[in-house]
């Protein structure tokens, strides 16, 4: 249960980031992302550990 409420809460932080900070984010967590062929589900995708 704590860990549910630490990763809602890790959520909601970074919603309200701005983009180049969730893109560094992402990036800093070896998530590369490409503006120019990536759409959304490609990142979730990723986000998740799952081949886009």
């Amino acid at each position: 249960m704590k860990e549910k409420q630490f990763t809602e809460d890790v959520c909601k932080v970074l919603v309200h980031e701005d983009s180049e900070t969730v893109f560094a984010l992402l990036n800093k967590a070896g998530i590369e992302i490409d503006v120019e062929k990536d759409n959304v589900f490609d990142v979730i995708r990723k986000i998740r550990g799952l081949k886009a």
